[in-house]
């Protein structure tokens, strides 16, 4: 990717179509997103489950 960006934060449903295809999304959970799924979503519902998903995501690339 041109920013070297390997996971994106987004709860926008807008903008995830576009986003799934480049990169991992973490995807914070909300009543308007719920029925979008990708193998490239990871549903998140906090900030501590966003810190936890980036430092098992950031393990695997090790």
């Amino acid at each position: 990717m041109e920013n070297k960006i390997d996971i994106m934060i987004e709860d926008s449903s807008t903008k995830i179509n576009e986003l799934v295809k480049i990169v991992k999304v973490l995807y914070y959970d909300t009543r308007y997103n719920r029925n979008i799924e990708n193998e490239n979503i990871i549903r998140v519902y906090s900030l501590y489950d966003i810190y936890m998903k980036i430092n098992e995501i950031k393990k695997i690339y090790e």
